[in-house]
């Protein structure tokens, strides 16, 4: 695996990273904290949006 594939999966790290703490939150009984919930969010959105990024970066269209 070449050191850029590897860096292509930071976007899905993220996304996996941000549905954990939100499933955490909800699981634990903290859905009520706003923080965790944005939290949760901003990894998820970052995510998105640095796959895709990476995505379109790799190609050559």
């Amino acid at each position: 695996m070449k050191k850029n594939d590897s860096i292509s999966f930071g976007g899905v790290a993220l996304i996996l990273i941000g549905a954990i703490l939100l499933a955490t939150s909800y699981f634990t009984g903290l859905s009520h904290l706003n923080i965790v919930l944005w939290t949760g969010l901003l990894f998820v959105t970052l995510g998105i949006v640095l796959h895709v990024w990476l995505l379109k970066r790799r190609e050559k269209y």
